[in-house]
C-alpha cells in the first residue's frame, strides 16, 4: 500500500461540542453521587477492600489500576498513579470521596 494512503492521526482533531462536555461531566457528578450515596455501589467499584477501616497501599494500587485500564484501555503510568495518589488518597479526603474524585477526573478526561 502506498505510504501516502496513512495519514498522521496527528492531521486530524477531534472536537467535542459543548453539549457533550456537559454531558460528560453530568455522568462523572452522577457516578460521584451514586459512590457517595450507594455503600454497595461503592464496594462494587472500588473494591471490598475499601470496606476496611484502614486503606491499604494495595488496594488503594488495585482501585487506581482497575479503573484506568478499563477507561483508558491501557495502565496508568506511574505519574499518573502518583498524581491521584497525591490529590486524593494523600490528601484530607475521605477514601470513599478520593474514589469518587478519582473516577470523576477520569471520566472527565
Amino acid at each position: 500500500i502506498d505510504d501516502s494512503v496513512f495519514k498522521n492521526l496527528s492531521d486530524y482533531q477531534v472536537y467535542l461540542s459543548e453539549d457533550q462536555v456537559q454531558s460528560f461531566q453530568k455522568l462523572a457528578e452522577a457516578a460521584m453521587d451514586v459512590i457517595n450515596s450507594n455503600n454497595t455501589a461503592y464496594t462494587q467499584i472500588a473494591g471490598t477492600c475499601f470496606s476496611n477501616a484502614s486503606l491499604t497501599a494495595t488496594c488503594r494500587d488495585d482501585f487506581l489500576n482497575r479503573i484506568g485500564l478499563r477507561a483508558f484501555r491501557r495502565p496508568l503510568t506511574t505519574e499518573e498513579r502518583n498524581s491521584f495518589i497525591s490529590s486524593y488518597f494523600n490528601s484530607n479526603f475521605t477514601p470513599r470521596e478520593a474514589v469518587a474524585l478519582s473516577l470523576y477526573r477520569i471520566l472527565i478526561s
